[in-house]
């Protein structure tokens, strides 16, 4: 893949967040760099560098698909009233969920990955 402007600034603004971005927070920072790119271009961007491993697209709701550099597994807590979104890494968590995978597989059931988040409100908007 070539190293252009547009996939250097991507990449860089995606380990400058530290977590899941969307499409429309990218092309606003991307534009206050000087980078105008179109839509149709960003998302194949975003793709070849899904396909090749180098971020992971993260669903939060039913609505956006969330971008983020790939990294070890986690999970995430969406704030319903400002919005932001923060990585959660809890072994003791992950242990939890294993557990129920193995309980469903107990049921017949052949997990192959999952998906988990909190919604609810974050400390400053209580």
């Amino acid at each position: 893949m070539r190293q252009t402007p547009l996939l250097k600034s991507v990449l860089e603004l995606l380990k400058k967040k530290g977590g899941p971005c969307s499409v429309p927070d990218l092309q606003l920072q991307l534009s206050n760099l000087g980078l105008e790119p179109n839509k149709t271009s960003l998302y194949r961007l975003l793709e070849k560098l899904v396909a090749k491993g180098e971020i992971e697209t993260v669903l939060l709701d039913n609505r956006t698909v969330y971008y983020e550099l790939k990294r070890e597994h986690h999970h995430h807590f969406v704030c319903e009233s400002c919005e932001t979104i923060q990585c959660l890494e809890d072994e003791s968590l992950e242990t939890r969920i294993h557990a129920l995978e193995d309980n469903l597989a107990a049921q017949g059931l052949k997990i192959k990955a999952h998906q988990f988040s909190f919604t609810g409100q974050c400390a400053a908007c209580q």
